[in-house]
């Protein structure tokens, strides 16, 4: 057997959880030519994990190497009817199987290790996997039932470009997914500016495709815009609004008061009603004086 001198990506994520995207281009290039090769053969990994993922160190250079398949499934019968495993059975681990193998699918095919590869790029980049749970079960039941969380919006310094890379590697419908790992990879690189294939970007280092894809390292814009200033704080803030022509009535907008502030109403005044009561009120008043004057003036 061939001398492996390296590490997995196993212990490569547990030193550095997070690992620079030009990296991961060039490790999932090359990932994505061995596993095309594997496909194009029939054969389907279906156990891809990070443990799975050997980098063969050249130089300071990552050189992959795709081990262990001993859980493969034969698509083109190559296995003449020997089932490697029972009908309904789960292979895999729970944290990188897609929604097909979780259900024990018989017509799994390669897109599950397109699934695969997407848990690991998600796991590469935030720094965690997408579906975790405390046992096999619930970590089956929250790849069937629950949406991935936006890598963005897991760890803010990504840029929102890998939101729908990941997003398509994990859909959970099959016709929704990348149709080929290559076309996974190929959907990596382009997502950052990186021009020609995955083939290609292969035999590239990770320093050449970071000048490719320009030095800058990519900025994510805020995702969720920041709530607006009550509408006393904007008053106080704006400068001083510009006189502007009336509009037609059918033009203009309206703009409701704030709830918590009342209109200027100017010098408090008293309301003044218009009674008959009050009216009747004051002529008896004077009609009684009246009498009492009346009366005084017969006494005298």
């Amino acid at each position: 057997m061939e001398f492996l001198d390296g590490q997995e990506l196993r212990a490569v994520l547990d030193h550095q959880p997070e690992q620079p995207i030009p990296r991961l281009i060039r490790i999932f290039s090359q990932c994505a030519v061995a596993l095309d090769f594997a496909h194009a053969q029939g054969v389907v990994h279906r156990d891809l994990k990070p443990d799975n993922i050997f980098l063969v160190n050249r130089d300071g250079i990552d050189h992959v190497k795709l081990l262990d398949f001993g859980s493969v499934k034969f698509t083109k019968g190559q296995d003449r009817g020997q089932k490697l495993t029972v009908m309904g059975t789960t292979i895999g681990s729970p944290h990188y199987m897609s929604p097909e193998q979780a259900k024990g699918s018989a017509n799994l095919d390669h897109r599950a290790d397109v699934w695969a590869l997407g848990v690991i790029l998600y796991e590469a980049t935030v720094g965690t996997v997408p579906f975790h749970a405390g046992n096999a079960p619930q970590i089956l039941f929250k790849i069937l039932g629950e949406e991935v969380n936006p890598p963005s919006f897991a760890n803010a310094t990504l840029p929102e470009a890998l939101d729908d890379i990941i997003a398509r590697a994990l859909a959970k419908p099959l016709e929704r997914r990348y149709s080929s790992v290559g076309a996974f990879a190929d959907g990596l690189g382009a997502g950052f500016g990186l021009p020609g294939t995955h083939v290609e970007w292969a035999q590239w280092t990770a320093a050449d495709i970071a000048s490719r894809m320009g030095q800058a390292k990519p900025q994510r814009p805020l995702s969720i815009a920041p709530q607006p200033l009550a509408p006393q704080l904007h008053a106080m803030n704006a400068p001083a609004a510009k006189p502007q022509q009336a509009q037609p009535w059918h033009q203009a907008e309206t703009q409701p008061l704030p709830t918590n502030s009342s209109p200027d109403l100017g010098p408090m005044t008293l309301p003044v009603r218009n009674s008959p009561v009050a009216l009747f009120v004051v002529l008896g008043l004077l009609v009684l004086a009246l009498v009492v004057v009346v009366v005084f003036a017969m006494k005298s």
